[in-house]
């Protein structure tokens, strides 16, 4: 909750006339996603609108929106709970990053550029630093978010961005049990980048895949449900 007005002041910036309930409803859906609000907190009104630095009846209607797509549930006299991700809801959005990592990585092995490639590299780099589960979930994110940007293919990014929080929120549900298994990780994310460096669109797909089914791994997922 801390970061919301942050959040919030950072979205009114970059988009001035944007509503303000919309900036907050936004900030409360990406904490939500990202598990820094985890599922079930109950969301008052008052202490929503003192941690973004807005009013009540901007909350209320930020609320609003959150309660018809889904984000929180259940109406209190003073505000809402968080909604959580439903096992379907996970194994539906863990099954679309199979896909989307695979044929992206694909596309990158045949595209890719010396920056691509640093990024990726800086990404491994900067997973296998990491000190804590938030610092490795960026890490892991921006690695595969370079291998998007080096698939050169616009729907690709698109449908990662459109569906960013849902990934997000995939990994950081499972990410209790990803400090264990921090190694293979990083190894695996440098056989994708080893395939991908190479050219070769085969491998790097199938490493990809074989990659992206860990998030289906009862090491990360048995405390999730």
């Amino acid at each position: 909750m801390h970061l919301l007005k942050g959040k919030v002041e950072k979205a009114l910036e970059e988009n001035p006339f944007q509503p303000v309930y919309k900036a907050v409803a936004d900030a409360v859906r990406d904490e939500i996603a990202s598990c820094r609000i985890p599922a079930g907190t109950h969301l008052r009104e008052i202490e929503t609108a003192k941690a973004a630095g807005v009013s009540r009846t901007t909350v209320r209607r930020a609320f609003d929106i959150l309660l018809l797509e889904g984000s929180v549930i259940i109406r209190y006299p003073n505000g809402v709970e968080a909604a959580g991700m439903e096992r379907t809801a996970y194994t539906e959005s863990a099954e679309l990053r199979q896909m989307l990592d695979s044929f992206a990585a694909k596309l990158a092995a045949l595209r890719r550029n010396e920056e691509d490639l640093q990024k990726m590299r800086g990404a491994i780099k900067d997973l296998d630093a990491a000190e804590d589960i938030d610092g490795m979930t960026h890490a892991d994110i921006a690695f595969h978010s370079a291998v998007y940007e080096a698939s050169g293919n616009g729907r690709i990014e698109e449908i990662a961005r459109k569906n960013h929080l849902e990934f997000t929120h995939v990994k950081y549900m499972s990410a209790k049990g990803v400090v264990p298994i921090r190694e293979r990780i990083v190894a695996e994310h440098s056989k994708i980048y080893e395939a991908i460096a190479a050219g070769d669109a085969q491998e790097a797909s199938t490493q990809a895949l074989l990659h992206a089914g860990i998030l289906f791994d009862p090491q990360l997922t048995r405390d999730i449900f």
